[in-house]
C-alpha cells in the first residue's frame, strides 16, 4: 500500500510540446484542495489536454468526489492517470475521460 502524506500536495506540470498540463496529486485530496485543483483545470486553455496524475494520491471520495465528477461534466478535456482498485469511485470517471 502507498504511504501518503497526511495533507494533499500538487505538482503542476507544462508540457507545450504535446499540449498538455500534468497535475501530480500527493496525498489526501480534501474539497477545498480538490476544489482548487478544479479551478486549476478550468484555467488551462481549451487547446490542451489537462492530466491528473492519482499516482500518488489517497483514494478520493465525499465532496471530492464530487467536484472531481464536475470537472468532467465541464466538458473540458482530462485525461486520469495513476487510478488503481484503491481509488474505486474514480474507476467510471476514468471510463469517461478515455
Amino acid at each position: 500500500m502507498r504511504r501518503s502524506p497526511r495533507h494533499a500536495g500538487l505538482r503542476v506540470r507544462r508540457q507545450v510540446d504535446v499540449k498538455r498540463v500534468i497535475f501530480a496529486v500527493e496525498g489526501t485530496l480534501d474539497e477545498f484542495a480538490a476544489r482548487m485543483l478544479a479551478c486549476s483545470v478550468a484555467q488551462v486553455p481549451a487547446s490542451m489536454t489537462a492530466v491528473i496524475d492519482l499516482t500518488e494520491a489517497a483514494p478520493i471520495s465525499g465532496g471530492s468526489l464530487a467536484v472531481f465528477a464536475r470537472m468532467f461534466a465541464a466538458g473540458r478535456r482530462v485525461r486520469l492517470l495513476g487510478v488503481g482498485e484503491e481509488h474505486y469511485g474514480l474507476l467510471a470517471l476514468r471510463a469517461l475521460a478515455a
